[in-house]
């Protein structure tokens, strides 16, 4: 996708792949309360059975609202190919995005499935998929989370990533720098 930023100019954005043990269950389990909390308390209202459909519009709506926030922090994951380098864009990793300056990159590559090539910092919660592997000439550093509200910070040599479209994305950067 192509964006432009404020902070950042012209933009390419390629999502990252949603963890499969996230596929799984939770996914599917979050989008089915979600829905039947929405659905459930008015229907239970318009029924005539005041107590149940308060009940679950009362309680049902934090719920619903934190497991909405949860699902959308999947939509929110991104690497990121902008004119000054490349961003991570990950909260469920990371503790913020990181830019790597085009300067500071030595390579991206595709990759198959398994260990990440040497001590890459792998980012691709359990993807069982290949995918790309960002080499830099010198390390970089990345806040690493732990947690909801812990992080430490990591230096990395290289970062590895399951995109959607790698093959977009390799394509993409074939006119670039680093």
């Amino acid at each position: 996708m192509l964006f432009r930023s404020l902070a950042y100019g012209e933009e390419r954005r390629y999502p990252l792949r949603i963890p499969v043990a996230l596929l799984a269950l939770p996914i599917p389990l979050a989008a089915l309360v979600t829905a039947g909390i929405a659905v459930g308390g008015p229907l239970f209202l318009a029924a005539g059975r005041t107590a149940v459909g308060l009940a679950v519009v009362v309680i049902g709506a934090p719920v619903a609202a934190a497991l909405v926030r949860s699902l959308h922090t999947l939509s929110r994951r991104w690497f990121v190919l902008v004119p000054a380098g490349i961003t991570f864009v990950d909260p469920l990793t990371l503790g913020e995005p990181t830019l790597v300056r085009s300067a500071d990159i030595a390579g991206v590559k595709a990759i198959a499935a398994g260990p990440p090539p040497g001590p890459a910092l792998d980012l691709r919660l359990g993807t069982p998929y290949g995918g790309v592997a960002v080499g830099f000439a010198a390390p970089q550093p990345f806040t690493r989370r732990r947690g909801r509200d812990q992080a430490e910070i990591l230096e990395a040599d290289a970062v590895v990533v399951s995109v959607v479209g790698a093959r977009r994305l390799l394509e993409g950067r074939s006119g670039r720098r680093g």
